[in-house]
């Protein structure tokens, strides 16, 4: 997968502490390819790794999603072997990643190639990774680098839908990383970029942890900004929930009930009803509904009344939809 990152480099000698948590000060993004090894016997919805319980104490490829290599190119390299990788591709298309807190570049690397395998993604799959410490006890660092980093991903969406032959770019964001990819999204301009741009298809909010006025304020101008804007939402979120409290039980818009974002414009999924893990916040690219709805979304534009196991329901005379247990 191609990458762009904002993260200064730790370890080139280590492919897992290649890049570190801390902030490249320069400012300048570093470009570049990740490759990932993802086992034969790869279970949708799963990212299998070393457990423990079943003595396994190394990576094998063979049973294992593995980071195995890294390779930085200079910008204009990067466009180039992206451009000519898209050409080759069955759709001229892109499928673009942010994470969220407390992740390493090593486990979005993972991340995104455990998404766009089981998606089935015929396009060219690109994570973008701004430095998170990826450790539990540092909210308030990632929250400051989150802030750093917008302005640096708002660039390389821009070099994306500008200059490397896309027709179209898919994005999805998880939890902190919607601040970034909700800027980014407020912030663009059509009118600005050349006429032979590639346009946002589809935008998808997973599990996000902002704020939730913000985004509604934000979300109001989302229109004429992608084809469809999907947000998935959950009652269960564990990692929601801690952030209330660290933001003074301000809702945040990844949370449903009572406080569900709901806006027009925007497909709200209220995926409370699914299996997710203890913290239930990644429920976006561990449960296989929510992996089988993103890939009715993606693969065929399809909107929420034409993807099965969704309900409509309303709430302030607009559409949301509900996963059926």
């Amino acid at each position: 997968m191609f990458f762009a990152t904002d993260r200064r480099q730790l370890d080139t000698a280590s492919v897992k502490n290649f890049y570190g948590g801390k902030r490249n000060l320069s400012g300048q993004l570093e470009y570049g390819l990740a490759k990932v090894s993802i086992p034969e016997d790869h279970r949708m919805g799963e990212i299998e790794r070393p457990k423990w319980l079943r003595f396994e104490l190394w990576e094998d490829p063979e049973k294992h999603i593995v980071l195995t290599d890294i390779e930085v190119m200079e910008q204009n390299f990067f466009v180039n072997t992206l451009r000519k990788s898209l050409q080759k591709s069955s759709e001229p298309a892109i499928l673009i990643f942010i994470h969220g807190y407390n992740t390493s570049f090593e486990d979005a690397a993972i991340r995104t190639a455990q998404i766009s395998y089981d998606l089935q993604f015929p396009g060219q799959a690109i994570f973008y990774s701004w430095p998170s410490e990826a450790k539990l006890e540092l909210y308030t660092s990632d929250e400051n680098n989150i802030e750093w980093t917008i302005p640096h991903f708002e660039e390389f969406l821009t070099l994306l839908l500008t200059s490397v032959g896309a027709d179209m770019v898919n994005a999805i964001a998880h939890s902190m990383g919607n601040r970034i990819l909700t800027r980014a999204v407020h912030q663009l301009d059509y009118a600005t970029l050349p006429k032979n741009s590639a346009k946002l298809r589809n935008v998808i909010f997973a599990a996000p942890d902002i704020d939730a006025d913000t985004f509604k304020q934000f979300a109001k101008k989302f229109q004429e900004k992608a084809e469809r804007l999907t947000l998935y939402a959950s009652s269960n979120d564990k990692a929601l929930a801690a952030s209330r409290l660290v933001h003074g039980g301000y809702s945040r818009a990844g949370d449903s009930g009572e406080n569900l974002v709901v806006v027009d414009g925007l497909d709200t999924i209220d995926a409370s009803s699914v299996d997710t893990s203890f913290l239930g916040h990644s429920y976006f690219g561990d449960n296989r509904s929510i992996i089988s709805d993103i890939f009715y979304l993606i693969q065929h534009n399809l909107p929420p009344n034409r993807r099965s196991g969704l309900k409509s329901k309303t709430i302030q005379n607009l559409y949301y939809w509900l996963f059926q247990p």
